[in-house]
């Protein structure tokens, strides 16, 4: 009995782990933003305040592949119920 919860934790963690890493993926590297870029990047409020609202970047959306997303919505959360 211990020892298949210990397998059924691992394989809920493995599961889980990569069904976020192919979610991971499907970002565009364009859209991450570092922190320290950021910060260095952000204009003072009276700047922020003068200038005209920037459009938003256009998305594109697209649903993952791979792994058992053909069968369950969500299979991070379907493993991490298992773990």
């Amino acid at each position: 009995s211990l020892a298949l919860g210990l397998i059924l934790f691992a394989l809920g963690e493995a599961g889980n782990l990569y069904h976020h890493a192919l979610l991971a993926r499907l970002r565009n590297p364009r859209e991450q933003v570092h922190t320290a870029a950021a910060v260095s990047a952000t204009p003072s409020t009276a700047d922020a305040l003068a200038a005209p609202p920037a459009a938003p970047p256009a998305r594109q959306y697209t649903l993952p592949r791979g792994g058992m997303f053909e069968l369950v919505t969500m299979p991070h959360y379907f493993f991490e119920l298992v773990a």
